[in-house]
């Protein structure tokens, strides 16, 4: 090539004539050199371009891949977000009913507690309540001794419960028979006495005579128990007597 260079280009075409020979030789030689070496650089950039091609291809299809990878993490990504959110909803409510079963079982202690402080209460007042029934029978017992003796009167209990207790108070001692002739039922509850039955039924008279202690119109309550047996006692001792 640098001989091509070299040779007078112009000067040999004006002197056709002329024996050039030698430098058409050169020329010959310089522009297939020349020739094969631009040959050779198409050669290069062809194959140069084919690995080009290949790479592009190569890399296309691993960017291809790359975003249906991403795509797929990114689906996996949302799915487990979605499952933290399931997650954190189970727990919140689990959390939730954990409270609500704890207010409960709190609840439920503090009403056994009660209940418990409620029944031992209700346990001592039942104790009291039969110490002084106890106690109460007993006076009842010796009135019904002294009674016995000295007014003719006997005392009964017919029914007794933890609400109310029935007593039979008898008048004098049968003659003739077992059955007894002057009695009256009567009724104790809540620390009141009530009549439920006068054997036997009263005149008007005699129960005007009872109105001070007995009130026949409402539940047939008596005021003063003492006073009311004093009373009847004398009335039926009239009626004896007659």
């Amino acid at each position: 090539m640098k001989e091509l260079l070299d040779c007078d280009i112009e000067s040999i075409l004006l002197n056709k004539q002329n024996n050039n020979f030698p430098h058409n030789q050169k020329i010959a030689a310089a522009c297939a050199a020349f020739f094969n070496i631009v040959s050779n650089c198409v050669t290069n950039e062809n194959a140069l371009k084919h690995d080009y091609e290949e790479k592009i291809q190569s890399n296309t299809t691993i960017i291809s891949d790359t975003y249906s990878r991403i795509t797929d993490l990114q689906n996996e990504l949302s799915d487990i977000a979605l499952q933290h959110q399931v997650l954190d909803k189970q727990r919140s409510d689990i959390f939730k009913r954990h409270q609500i079963v704890q207010e409960e079982i709190d609840e439920q202690r503090s009403k056994k507690e009660s209940l418990t402080f409620e029944v031992a209460e209700l346990e001592k007042e039942l104790e009291e309540s039969k110490v002084m029934k106890r106690l109460k029978w007993d006076g009842l017992k010796r009135a019904t001794k002294a009674y016995k003796s000295y007014l003719q009167f006997s005392i009964q209990i017919t029914d007794s419960t933890e609400i109310s207790d029935k007593v039979r108070v008898i008048f004098f001692k049968p003659v003739k028979t077992d059955t007894p002739q002057y009695f009256v039922d009567l009724i104790h509850t809540s620390g009141l006495w009530k009549v439920e039955l006068i054997h036997p039924s009263l005149k008007s008279k005699d129960e005007e005579q009872l109105q001070c202690v007995v009130n026949f119109k409402n539940q047939r309550a008596i005021t003063d128990i003492t006073a009311f047996l004093c009373i009847l006692r004398k009335i039926f001792k009239k009626q004896l007597n007659t």
